[in-house]
């Protein structure tokens, strides 16, 4: 979680999940984004899940400040990413 930005993809793809400001989510500091994928997120119940979506080349995607987010590579990726504070 930071200040807002955004982020754009040249090349690949990438997936993007993410919680509004003050949503509770099941999440450990110290476990990767595919570990919290693979052992957290099929437990969830769909209320419970983020939201979600993945960007392809020449997509931007914008993300308010303090939202949650993570991020995983789909495929090799270029992107370009800018957060402001």
């Amino acid at each position: 979680m930071h200040g807002p930005g955004f982020s754009e993809v040249l090349h690949g793809a990438k997936r993007w999940l993410l919680y509004p400001p003050r949503t509770h989510f099941k999440w450990d500091p110290s476990a990767t984004t595919l570990q919290w994928l693979t052992d957290v997120y099929p437990a969830l119940k769909a209320h419970e899940r983020p939201l979600e979506c993945v960007i392809a080349p020449g997509e931007v995607l914008y993300f308010p400040s303090a939202w949650y987010h993570a991020i995983i590579n789909v495929a090799p990726y270029t992107a370009f990413v800018s957060s402001f504070t």
